[in-house]
């Protein structure tokens, strides 16, 4: 059994900032040091045994450092560059260029070639409780979980795990759907889905544990235990569950 992550980032984003793209950290320097050090991370410290990062400024990122450490690690590490759509990132927002990446990502990846289930993470931040959250890895087809019930009908796209199939089959579309300025972003646009196509899922187990740069605010996804206990009981209520 494999465990496959795909990190999508964009290391230089200066052709696709407009004011419809709230980028927080722009410095390419800060931002190739943050994938950098969560890659090394999900090498060394995850359970993922299969690392994809899809990256859509068409960085030439070294790579050979990488798959040496994974390697070490008896695990593999893909790197696929390429130059997203920059006047439709800059039209309709960066949730453009996330749905673009991960659909590019599905179509040319040779390491998620021959995967059903993949765990999907927005490439700067870590996750720190992997060995909990592959548990469940066949308790669903897909572990999609939404902000706090009632409040925001969002689906949380920086962590989810999906069938490869199922999203190609209900997903593909995402990015012709999206228009962050008029309040119709990426997670508006996966909870809708999710919840009118009746698409197969549950919430994770766990509340997903992270840490790194929220991109479009620039503040740390760290919360406190307490914070963390909190939200581990209110998702098996399932308070984080999306609505049909």
């Amino acid at each position: 059994m494999s465990y496959p992550l795909l990190m999508t980032g964009t290391i230089d984003p200066s052709k696709f900032l407009s004011d419809a793209n709230n980028v927080a950290i722009y410095d390419t320097n800060v931002r190739l040091e943050q994938y950098d050090n969560a890659i090394k991370r999900y090498i060394k410290e995850s359970c993922f045994d299969k690392i994809v990062f899809v990256e859509t400024s068409n960085y030439p990122l070294e790579i050979e450092t990488y798959k040496e450490l994974a390697h070490s690690y008896n695990k593999e590490f893909e790197f696929i560059p390429f130059s997203g759509n920059a006047l439709k990132v800059r039209e309709k927002g960066k949730s453009y260029g996330e749905a673009e990446a991960i659909l590019y990502a599905l179509n040319n990846s040779m390491l998620l070639d021959d995967e059903d289930t993949i765990y999907k993470v927005t490439g700067r931040i870590f996750l720190t409780n992997s060995k909990k959250i592959i548990k469940t890895k066949d308790a669903c087809r897909n572990e999609f979980f939404s902000y706090f019930k009632f409040l925001d009908q969002r689906c949380v796209t920086y962590f989810f795990k999906f069938n490869k199939q199922d999203y190609l089959r209900y997903f593909s579309n995402v990015q012709d759907l999206v228009d962050d300025s008029n309040g119709i972003d990426i997670e508006v646009v996966f909870y809708r889905k999710i919840g009118r196509l009746q698409i197969e899922h549950k919430p994770f187990k766990t509340y997903p544990r992270l840490t790194g740069i929220i991109g479009g605010l620039g503040i740390a996804y760290d919360k406190s235990k307490l914070v963390y206990f909190i939200e581990d009981i209110l998702i098996k209520m399932g308070m984080f569950t999306i609505i049909s």
